[in-house]
């Protein structure tokens, strides 16, 4: 995180010497803050990291890694914002719980901030009631154990008061002992870094002032208690252990540690971790999960001493996602296919082996092994009407590695006359596969009652020119990505599936509502900003080189809504069709961030989400051949940013009418309404830009419900 301009990176390490950086994939805020830290908040394994922002204007960010590849911005729900200019963030688990709780340092601020883990991926405020609020001037923080009790303590530095050293009370609250422990200056200490530089078994600390250089204070009064220092070496691993966790258990406590590249406002402590033990002779057990997954245990260990570990043991197999069926997806074919992207052996060249898990409140299953990462399963009767979570483990025979998702999907036997075949639609494979059936080839799969089209117990050509009339009629079943979706006036729009999400794939254009009523528009430039009903607008065919008409406008782009017309009961949307919610999109965005991204592109979004999305249609694209045109509907020439529609969404930039602003923006934005509304007056948009490769969703009192936006919806 960029102290002065709060704009987070990420460099991703090559491990040859050299880094590239990654933040494009990353997801992080524009204004992500001034300091970070990293540590595996949620227990999955991961690195998880936290940045806080000087400015009181920005919130401090907790961003949770998502299967190492990306992280998702989990502040909010996570209940960690704060708005106290942070300037240092320290991570520890200061009650023994098994959770890393979360320590924030402000200047120029009423008070610090002390956030503690609840264990369910949410944390509450309990600065006050432990006692360690301080007074909001803090440089830097720490959790360490300076008396070697078992339980950590809190040092932090602060600007111009005295520094504090909060003694841990073993009930949740703190003593500050500063004064008597000769640490409370000096002060302004921009950096600190705790170590036992004598070996003498307690721990050291050195700070760095703000307007004086190193000071050296030496622990004299802790050692008192037992001790263990733990170095760890890497082999599979990085050399440092860096992102590692070592867990000891000893008379009945267990205690964690991380190993951190850095801390609090630029400051690391030694890369060896210190366990205060208390009275305890012995520690019975050690575990250390390095970053690789790879665990390695330790048992009988003496207290007193300074270890040196080396890695040893298997790497378990990579991480992996789940590709279908996707979440909450209903099927009614009798056959449903599962696929999951392939894991691999990371310390060996020997394939590995999958596990398919599948249960709901009744029953369960196990399948496997399996050498391929897909299967064509045959429905079980225990699977119809209930909910069947299935998750996949991949093994090497001596780990295993469960898939990053666990997914629910829905199985109901349902009768779709004419599907002979099973697989829920209707065309003229059917045809064929019935004939086969009444020529007694029996073929596989086979559904009796679908093929049954009239219902008389007998399958003949009677049900066959059933069939062709379905299929000539229409009747078969809607298949996104292959039907269109038209509305009350006739106008039919191409479909795309993206991640079991049904969406229309050209902004809609409908001047009707369902009901057959109209749709307002002619609106002059106060009656737009002050309607608080429904109404659409055309943007002017004058002010768009090469567009002569508003017909010609409409069918390139669309038209533009104010949001009460979202909001209307008569409804802009066909029967089985709505306008996503803010949540809804967040969906597409994640699908795409991940499992569309690793399975089907593994570039798809190395240039920015929004680019992803976008139609290629644009003014001298990089990408050459129908992409690069000039001709309407298209985005604006960029150097750098340009649309590849990886999964055909095809946005366009249609513009908006902003209140008395009038016009503007076609070819530069393409804004969405979504279905969630910020206030009474206000709603959530998405934003896509042809000047950048990301995608925005701005919730801000700026988007008023009255300006004119483009629209796309989904099908339930």
């Amino acid at each position: 995180c960029n102290t002065w301009q709060a704009q987070a990176r990420m460099l991703k390490n090559n491990g040859d010497g050299t880094f590239t950086e990654v933040t494009g994939l990353m997801n992080f805020h524009p204004q992500s803050g001034s300091t970070a830290a990293a540590a595996d908040y949620n227990n999955n394994g991961l690195q998880d990291i936290y940045c806080t922002s000087q400015a009181t204007t920005a919130t401090n960010r907790l961003y949770s890694n998502v299967a190492a590849s990306t992280y998702t911005d989990v502040t909010f729900s996570a209940f960690v914002m704060d708005f106290r200019r942070g300037v240092a963030q320290a991570w520890g688990d200061f009650n023994n719980n098994g959770w890393m709780d979360l320590y924030v340092g402000n200047i120029n601020s009423n008070r610090n901030v002390f956030f503690k883990n609840n264990g369910d991926g949410t944390f509450s405020e309990a600065a006050l009631a432990a006692g360690i609020q301080d007074v909001g001037d803090a440089r830097t923080s720490a959790w360490l154990d300076v008396n070697n009790d078992g339980k950590l303590d809190l040092f932090t530095t602060n600007h111009v008061n005295p520094n504090r050293l909060y003694l841990n009370n073993g009930n949740e609250t703190f003593t500050n002992i500063a004064q008597a422990a000769g640490i409370a200056g000096p002060q302004d200490g921009f950096a600190i870094s705790w170590g036992d530089f004598d070996r003498d078994g307690d721990l050291d600390v050195l700070i760095a002032g703000h307007s004086y250089g190193l000071v050296l204070l030496r622990n004299d009064g802790g050692n008192a208690l037992n001790f263990l220092n733990v170095t760890l070496v890497g082999d599979h691993d990085n050399k440092s252990g860096i992102g590692s966790r070592v867990t000891i258990y000893h008379d009945t406590i267990m205690q964690i540690r991380e190993v951190n590249g850095g801390r609090g406002s630029v400051s690391q402590d030694a890369l060896s971790v210190h366990f205060g033990l208390g009275n305890a002779l012995m520690v019975d057990s050690m575990l250390i999960r390095w970053p690789s997954g790879m665990v390695q245990k330790l048992y009988g260990i003496s207290s007193n001493q300074f270890m040196t570990i080396h890695q040893e043991g298997n790497v378990p197999p990579a991480i992996f996602h789940l590709v279908e069926p996707v979440p909450d997806s209903l099927y009614t074919s009798s056959e449903v296919m599962f696929s999951w992207t392939a894991s691999f052996d990371p310390d060996s060249s020997d394939p590995v082996e999958y596990f398919l898990y599948l249960a709901n409140a009744e029953n369960d299953t196990i399948i496997g092994p399996l050498q391929d990462n897909s299967l064509l399963l045959q429905t079980a009767a225990w699977m119809q009407d209930e909910n069947t979570n299935w998750h996949v483990y991949a093994s090497d025979g001596i780990d295993q590695r469960r898939s990053w998702e666990q997914w629910e999907f829905n199985y109901l036997h349902a009768v779709i006359p004419g599907d002979a075949n099973c697989n829920g639609i209707v065309n003229v494979i059917d045809v064929i596969t019935t004939s086969n059936y009444i020529m007694g080839l029996n073929p596989e799969p086979y559904c009796f009652e679908n093929a049954d089209v009239n219902g008389d117990g007998i399958i003949n050509v009677v049900d066959i020119i059933a069939t062709v009339e379905i299929i000539m009629g229409g009747g078969g079943t809607f298949e996104c990505g292959v039907s269109t979706v038209t509305d009350f006036e006739g106008n039919t729009y191409p479909t795309v599936l993206i991640g079991g999400q049904c969406w229309m794939a050209e902004n809609l254009r409908a001047t009707k509502y369902q009901d057959g009523s109209d749709i307002p528009t002619g609106l002059d430039d106060g009656q737009w900003a002050n309607a608080d009903y429904g109404a659409f607008t055309i943007y002017p065919h004058a002010s768009i080189p090469g567009l002569n008409s508003d017909e010609e406008v409409m069918l390139a782009y669309g038209v533009l809504y104010n949001c009460y017309a979202v909001d209307d009961a008569r409804n802009i949307c066909p029967e089985g069709w709505y306008v996503p919610s803010h949540p809804e999109w967040t969906q597409l965005e994640s699908y795409m961030m991940t499992t569309y991204n690793l399975v089907n592109h593994p570039d798809a979004v190395s240039n920015g989400l929004g680019n992803a999305l976008k139609s290629c249609r644009q003014v001298n694209s990089s990408l050459g051949g129908d992409c690069i045109t000039s001709d309407h509907p298209r985005w604006n020439a960029h150097g750098i940013h340009y649309g590849n529609d990886m999964a055909g969404f095809g946005a366009l930039p249609a513009g908006r009418r902003r209140l008395n602003r009038v016009f503007f923006d076609i070819g530069h934005y393409g804004m969405f309404w979504t279905a969630t509304s910020h206030t009474q007056t206000h709603a959530v948009n998405r934003t896509i830009f042809s000047d950048q490769g990301s995608i925005a969703g701005f919730f801000s009192t700026n988007y008023r419900k009255t300006i004119g936006y483009s629209v796309r919806y989904i099908k339930e």
